[in-house]
């Protein structure tokens, strides 16, 4: 028992060492081989009588728990049911995939159900980038968002592809051990595993480096600033002046500005206050920077807002519209990215909603028994509405578009291709990482924006309210950054690209292909196991 134990915190331990903001995510391509050994060795052992599944269970879930707690505890600060709820479904999930490729191995055979295991691994992440409960910061393919380089082939199968490369990998040296401990290799049998590995390692890493160098920085720029006000979120954010603060922001920006720069981004809920939507042209703030850019004509100023919006008409309100009984209204609050220039201002609301903090899941059954029971962070909290189009923002003066990425939005791959195809040249995302406090929440936040850089080969500007404002070029490079507890400014002339990668294109394809092949394969290992009993 103490020998499974083991090795099952030792799967864990690797994929602790792997995650961001570590540099060791190589080390996934190992992190799996323990944990299939305890399988093996449970599969095997005569200990358990019929309660074997089980056992695959209990380990399985000790090194996803511990896993998923290391990298993601911090949560904790924002929602602590969150830390709790996210930890615990994601352990239990993966624990229950190795338990179906236990049950696999009886009715496929050692080797087929090792092939099995991917594919229920990637219609997992698949579903979970998907569904009202998502949850993906852990999908392995992330892991990569900490050596870019590696996986410069991201643009064609998005992280999907790397949990599949790392499972890959993964089952074949796995396979190999175990054959290794039956029987000693031959010459030729050694010849085979390197081949193996040459191909399922190290092609990948010389495709990835190939694909790397054919990207040359060439063709039309746009002048960036990225502001970080360094504003505490749980005390000062959400107490001070909208008009102080906007102020502030104004004159960070002061520092770096001239009549040359393009767009200006500031963070998400940088005008916390609750802007009418209705007249957002009459709003105090609105009107500051309005007249401030009266400086800069040729700028393009995106802020991040709390907005809001009455119905007039019942039939009118949305889906998520609340109503106020003392006024007898409908109304909708948003978390709003601002375009504003000297005499135009656009809004898109963020649609990538943060499970109990802005969104109720599985809402319309839930709200008749729990009410708006959202956890309440100040600002843009209870159930937010949305839109269905992803919006990006022209500027006023340059053939140039700007995808307003918010926060939570900028962890769904296949998501943010959508504001590649509306025409973004580059995507801007704001955020406000503060409510993770000084932990590795903001710094992995910022990585997997490499990620969605390529992806669609795309430059990034983030700015954040704290946490990592910056730049990322489109190799997933980082150019400028201001790290946590900094206040200040950032200039970068950053590289426009409108041309379609492979996964713009098609998405998360392998997501979906693994769907029909777990499926196949439950059906078999499920069918045939009722046949022989």
């Amino acid at each position: 028992m103490l020998r499974r134990l083991l090795l099952a915190l030792a799967s864990a331990l690797l994929l602790i060492l792997a995650w961001p903001p570590r540099m060791l995510a190589p080390l996934t391509l190992v992190a799996f081989i323990p944990l299939l050994w305890v399988v093996r060795e449970i599969d095997y052992d005569t200990e358990f009588k019929g309660k074997k599944g089980w056992a695959v269970f209990g380990y399985s879930f000790i090194a996803f728990l511990i896993w998923n707690v290391a990298c993601s505890w911090w949560i904790y600060y924002a929602a602590a049911i969150g830390a709790v709820s996210s930890s615990l479904f994601n352990a239990t999930a993966m624990a229950l995939m190795m338990v179906l490729y236990y049950k696999g191995r009886k009715n496929l055979g050692p080797q087929r159900a090792l092939i099995s295991l991917p594919a229920y691994w990637v219609a997992f992440e698949h579903f979970i980038l998907r569904w009202d409960l998502s949850w993906p910061w852990m999908n392995l393919g992330n892991a990569f968002a900490g050596a870019p380089d590696a996986v410069q082939w991201y643009e064609y199968t998005g992280t999907l592809g790397g949990t599949l490369w790392i499972w890959v990998v993964n089952i074949t040296l796995y396979a190999w051990l175990a054959k290794f401990q039956r029987q000693h290799q031959t010459v030729r049998q050694w010849l085979r595993l390197a081949l193996r590995l040459v191909l399922f390692i190290l092609v990948p890493l010389a495709l990835s480096l190939q694909i790397g160098a054919q990207y040359v920085a060439l063709g039309d720029t746009a002048d960036v600033v990225v502001i970080q006000p360094n504003v505490d979120p749980y005390t000062e954010k959400f107490n001070t002046d909208d008009i102080e603060q906007t102020r502030r922001i104004l004159a960070i920006a002061d520092s770096v500005m001239d009549d040359q720069v393009d767009v200006v981004l500031a963070p998400e809920t940088a005008l916390p206050g609750g802007l009418n939507e209705d007249r957002l042209d009459r709003e105090p703030t609105i009107r500051l920077i309005q007249s401030w850019l009266r400086q800069y004509p040729n700028t393009q100023f995106v802020i991040g807002a709390s907005t809001y919006k009455v119905y007039d008409r019942p039939q009118d309100a949305s889906p998520t519209a609340r109503y106020n009984e003392r006024a007898q209204y409908y109304w909708d609050s948003f978390n709003t990215a601002i375009s504003i220039t000297s005499d135009t201002i656009q809004t898109y609301h963020k649609s990538k909603l943060v499970v109990g903090v802005e969104q109720m899941p599985f809402r319309s059954t839930l709200q008749p028994l729990l009410g708006e029971a959202i956890l309440d962070l100040g600002g843009t909290t209870g159930t937010l509405g949305m839109q269905e189009t992803r919006d990006v923002f022209p500027h006023g003066t340059k053939d140039l578009k700007v995808a307003p990425v918010i926060c939570w939005e900028s962890v769904f791959g296949e998501f943010v291709t959508d504001y590649a195809n509306n025409g973004a040249d580059f995507l801007g995302i704001i955020t406000n990482d503060g409510w993770w406090r000084d932990t590795d929440g903001y710094k992995q936040h910022f990585a997997y924006a490499k990620l969605r850089a390529i992806e669609n080969r795309r430059s990034v500007a983030r700015a954040a309210n704290t946490g990592i404002s910056g730049f990322i070029d489109f190799k997933g490079n980082t150019l400028q950054r201001l790290g946590w507890d900094e206040r200040g400014a950032l200039r970068q002339e950053v590289f426009l690209s409108n041309a379609p990668t492979l996964y713009q294109r098609y998405g998360d394809a392998i997501g979906r292909l693994a769907y029909a092949l777990a499926i196949a394969f439950l059906l078999y290992v499920f069918v045939r196991g009722r046949v022989k009993a």
